[in-house]
């Protein structure tokens, strides 16, 4: 084998190295990321109904489910408690009577190690 031909593998072995090795982080980030929110519909009139749905992947640490829509005047929330792997993925909550404003919603999956998911969207009530 030529020095060349040895060169090329050790290029080969080492992107397949490196390939390997991004994508096992980018499956670990992924996991930490586990949770989605739509809310419908984004843009309403007051006094608003607005629908929150969370999905939230199964993961033994899941432990509580916090929803909260936050204008500088006027604060709303809603807890429920997650059974780890055995709980639910989709979670739906319903918010009425809402006054106009911005709305920043958080949906925050509280786990047994202390930490927290988190995941923001906003929406928007208008004037009637």
């Amino acid at each position: 084998m030529t020095y060349g031909m040895k060169h090329r593998h050790s290029w080969r072995a080492l992107i397949a190295l490196f390939a390997v090795v991004l994508i096992s982080g980018s499956q670990k980030t992924a996991a930490l990321e586990r949770v989605d929110v739509r809310v419908r519909p984004a843009v309403a009139v007051a006094p608003a109904t607005v629908r929150v749905v969370v999905w939230v992947e199964h993961d033994e640490n899941n432990r509580e489910l916090t929803v909260e829509l936050d204008l500088e005047s006027y604060y709303r929330s809603s807890e429920r408690g997650l059974e780890g792997s055995d709980a639910a993925r989709l979670y739906d909550f319903l918010f009425d009577g809402l006054p106009s404003g911005v709305y920043e919603v958080r949906s925050t999956v509280g786990r047994a190690d202390g930490s927290s998911l988190i995941k923001y969207t906003q929406i928007e009530v208008g004037v009637s």
